[in-house]
């Protein structure tokens, strides 16, 4: 609540006024009251008749006077609610995304990680031998030379690495974070990867009872893996040249700054790095034939299912049609050309 102070000023030639000074919360407000003859102040002492001259005298040296002390004395408003609201909400976002781990550092070393830990696992002495599926080809030739063609094994420890150190020149030359690691991610990565790595390894080791599978599946298990290495590089690039560019002047971007993708698989589904992502471990599996190169599909299958549903309809909610933007291809589907 405001509070009310009332004073007076005696002035020259004992002319009296009433000033009435209310004080609120974020400001001040000065009534300048001159009495007539016959009132009195609130103080209760009576008031003397003043001249034109003197009262025009009066008013000019209080105004002057009040107007210096409400400028010395009067607290500095403060922003309202409203005013206030968007810079604390802009400062908890900014506190939030300074909170956490580098990406570049941390992607980098969760994919150089993978790569020790699966040259480690194929190639150090002493290694048990575990029993089957643990490792070893669950569709094998034993039957032909090819099964037991250790070149074939070379190959495979060549593509596995392959991939995980373009993944990594990636992280420095191709990629853009705009946040950084929480610390789940930032522990939980490197478990995932370079448990899967080592293990990977472990279980491809000719010297330990893997046999090559047919050649036929090693071969189109190959031939898939480089398809979907190309294809998944392509993507990622074309995503780092992505700019927003009206098209005749007639569509805005949203608020994020984004824009449609377009070109090679972006015409059929909005996460062809995903796909690609998708096709690279299928054809390992299928030059293979590992459990753990099954178990990791299906981790990357349901993992990528979920984020590009997730991207999909982000892209569904900012391109809508509505406030000038541009319309969503309505027959592009998420992951899976035609189907999801």
């Amino acid at each position: 609540m405001s509070r009310v102070t009332t004073y007076r000023d005696n002035l020259r030639n004992g002319d009296d006024l009433c000033t009435v000074t209310v004080v609120g919360e974020n400001s001040i407000i000065s009534l300048l009251i001159i009495t007539d003859p016959n009132q009195t102040c609130d103080i209760g002492r009576p008031t003397q008749p003043l001249s034109h001259e003197n009262k025009d005298r009066a008013e000019h040296r209080m105004h002057s006077k009040k107007k210096r002390e409400m400028a010395a004395s009067s607290p500095k408003p403060q922003p309202s609610v409203q005013e206030a609201d968007p810079i604390q909400v802009r400062v908890v976002v900014q506190r939030i995304d300074a909170f956490g781990f580098n990406a570049v550092s941390t992607n980098s070393t969760f994919y150089i990680g993978t790569v020790v830990s699966f040259i480690i696992a194929s190639f150090v002495p002493g290694l048990p031998r575990l029993p089957f599926p643990v490792i070893g080809c669950m569709i094998n030739d034993i039957s032909t030379w090819f099964g037991h063609w250790d070149s074939a094994h070379v190959i495979l420890v060549v593509l596995y690495s392959g991939h995980f150190v373009r993944r990594t020149l990636e992280v420095f030359l191709v990629h853009r974070y705009k946040r950084k690691m929480t610390l789940g991610e930032t522990l939980g990565a490197p478990v995932y990867y370079w448990c899967f790595g080592f293990w990977a390894g472990w279980s491809l080791r000719p010297d330990l009872g893997y046999t090559n599978t047919y050649l036929p599946l090693y071969l189109i298990g190959c031939a898939t893996f480089l398809v979907g290495e190309v294809g998944n590089c392509v993507a990622h690039i074309q995503l780092r040249l992505l700019r927003h560019v009206k098209e005749d002047n007639t569509h805005e971007a949203p608020p994020s700054g984004r824009a449609i993708p377009r070109g090679l698989l972006f015409s059929l589904v909005s996460c062809p790095h995903y796909t690609f992502e998708i096709v690279t471990w299928t054809g390992f599996f299928l030059a293979t034939w590992t459990l753990n190169c099954a178990l990791f599909l299906a981790a990357t299958l349901i993992t990528l299912v979920v984020y590009s549903r997730k991207h999909h309809h982000r892209y569904k909610e900012e391109f809508n049609g509505r406030d000038g933007r541009e319309l969503y291809p309505e027959n592009r589907k998420a992951l899976i050309p035609f189907l999801f």
